[in-house]
């Protein structure tokens, strides 16, 4: 069995080096973005399965824009601290195991650093085994250095991986995709979800295969608007070699969702109750049992990334 240990240390080396910043107007026009305003952190819980634990495993990466954090300038020496706790807490509701996590995050930068990451964010990763069932995930960020706290809440449900014939983990957005001329490949998850500075939508998945001999499926990729219109459908036949079989596609190009990007005149008539405005999802299908195997909602929300930043700290810009 083929073993692969692909996206893990690639995310932790690439992850210095991507940013990201939340979508401007939410700055500009609070009244209309109020759902978006609470994004003050960003989370992408995936759960994958373990072949060599048996185990189904949740993998959760978190993006912190460094422009919500408050970093305070500590003593002659010209550093800026910064003072974060991180829970984690998943709760079973079908008597599931829980797990209840606390890090505590400090680091400190210079003047200059500082200048250098105020359009960036932190990025962190935390994986844990589970028990096939229902949860419900919570994560809490406290700002120790502002004394406020940010928190996010999701409803996770853990497929028994080993109980069907086949089966496919959570869907990885990816911000980064490259192949070496080794054929190495090199992937940064896109943490946010927000598709609408990508030139493709690239995503890496798997397929968990319990047949002893090479078989194959023909998976119906859909695109679907916040309308419910599907926008693309486009289909490929996957062969299935090993237990766990890896998989990177790309399914929408820039040409196709910019049609369906909300362009700024849109959002004077934003109905603050539609959940769904600028968003797409994707979904996986196996077109031979007409069954959804996978899905990800992904976001088209305009980002005007050309206007300056702020930076939150003490006797800074504020």
């Amino acid at each position: 069995m083929k073993r692969y240990n692909l996206f893990f240390s690639v995310f932790i080396f690439l992850m210095a080096f991507f940013s990201c910043t939340p979508p401007l107007d939410m700055m500009d026009s609070p009244e209309y973005y109020f759902l978006y305003e609470r994004d003050r952190f960003y989370a992408d819980p995936l759960v994958f399965y373990d072949y060599d634990s048996l185990k189904p495993r949740l993998d959760i990466y978190l993006s912190i824009p460094a422009e919500n954090i408050l970093f305070k300038k500590t003593g002659a020496n010209g550093f800026y601290e910064m003072k974060l706790n991180i829970s984690v807490s998943l709760t079973g509701t079908d008597s599931s195991a829980s797990i209840l996590k606390n890090y505590d995050v400090l680091a400190s930068y210079t003047e200059g650093e500082m200048k250098k990451i105020s359009r960036e964010s932190r990025y962190y990763f935390y994986s844990y085994y589970v028990n096939p069932g229902k949860y419900r995930l919570e994560i809490k960020i406290s700002d120790n250095n502002a004394g406020k706290y940010y928190r996010k809440k999701n409803d996770l449900t853990v497929k028994n991986f080993s109980s069907d014939a086949y089966s496919c983990s959570d869907v990885m957005v990816l911000s980064n995709y490259n192949v070496s001329e080794n054929g190495r490949k090199d992937i940064t998850p896109l943490v946010t979800n927000n598709i609408s500075k990508l030139s493709d939508v690239n995503i890496f998945f798997e397929i968990y295969s319990g047949n002893e001999t090479p078989a194959s499926k023909e998976l119906v990729f859909k695109i679907k608007d916040s309308k419910g219109k599907y926008i693309k459908e486009e289909s490929a036949d996957l062969v299935f070699a090993d237990s766990v079989n890896k998989f990177f596609r790309n399914v929408l190009s820039r040409s196709e969702f910019i049609k369906h990007k909300p362009e700024q005149t849109d959002f004077e008539e934003f109905d603050p109750e539609d959940r769904n405005f600028g968003t797409l999802l994707l979904e996986i299908w196996d077109k031979r049992e007409n069954k959804i195997i996978a899905s990800k909602k992904l976001s088209v929300l305009p980002d005007r990334s050309q206007r300056p930043q702020k930076m939150r700290r003490e006797q800074g810009i504020h």
